[in-house]
């Protein structure tokens, strides 16, 4: 599992040209399910994302967690992160099928909604357009 997080001073999602879903001062979760993702791997990821000291302080110093801060959560389903670009062609034989990799995505997202209050989710699968402003800007890419 792949995801990238970027701390954000506000995030939209737009579908079917409707707004799905915002948050402000929070974080943006770009995530990509692998092809030999478990729950187990799902589990971890929702631990890493909550516990995870990378939100700055009031000093700039990263020692704060979504735990300990409260931060708005924003989780979009990114199945391109597991690709791979062979013969400038991508290839996305490493992203989980699509109905298992549902059923991961809305585990991890239920896990991280039982630790922190405001989350929102893109519906996986969907043509979604993200609108969003960096805060700092703050990125990282964890794995598990």
């Amino acid at each position: 599992m792949i995801v990238i997080f970027q701390k954000v001073k506000k995030a939209k999602i737009i579908e079917d040209n409707t707004n799905a879903g915002e948050i402000s001062d929070g974080v943006l979760l770009y995530v990509g399910i692998d092809k030999h993702d478990s729950k187990k791997n799902v589990e971890e990821m929702a631990s890493k994302i909550i516990n995870s000291k990378i939100i700055p302080d009031k000093n700039g110093r990263m020692t704060e967690s979504i735990s300990s801060k409260t931060q708005e959560i924003m989780l979009i389903s990114q199945f391109t992160l597991c690709a791979e670009i062979n013969k400038n062609k991508p290839s996305f034989q490493n992203a989980k099928n699509p109905s298992e990799a549902k059923e991961l995505y809305i585990n991890l997202v239920n896990l991280i909604k039982e630790n922190k209050g405001k989350v929102v989710s893109g519906n996986f699968g969907k043509y979604l357009v993200i609108e969003s402003e960096n805060d700092g800007p703050v990125n990282f890419i964890l794995t598990s």
